[in-house]
């Protein structure tokens, strides 16, 4: 039973792959600005082409977090036991 894939092709090499940190940091500088830019308005208070921007802006987010979770969930399905492949999960 192979117990180690390849997922280079579609994500990173393994979790040290400096493109996996470059995208986690890329993130959270992302994910930052747009909860600085819409933490002082409530989304009810946003006019309809706020609330389209804020929605594709959260998209694109969705989107690209979404990559280094799949990654990361992958990772800790073949050892659970993992601390470091958890402790990349718990700064998303």
């Amino acid at each position: 039973m192979n117990t180690k894939w390849n997922l280079s092709k579609y994500f990173y090499s393994d979790i040290s792959d400096k493109n996996l940190q470059n995208d986690l940091d890329a993130f959270k500088n992302k994910f930052d600005g747009f909860i600085e830019k819409y933490k002082l308005n409530s989304i009810s208070s946003l006019n309809e082409y706020d609330l389209l921007d804020f929605l594709e802006e959260n998209d694109a987010l969705s989107k690209e977090v979404e990559k280094i979770s799949v990654f990361l969930s992958l990772t800790l399905s073949l050892d659970t036991q993992n601390q470091d492949v958890q402790k990349l999960i718990s700064k998303l």
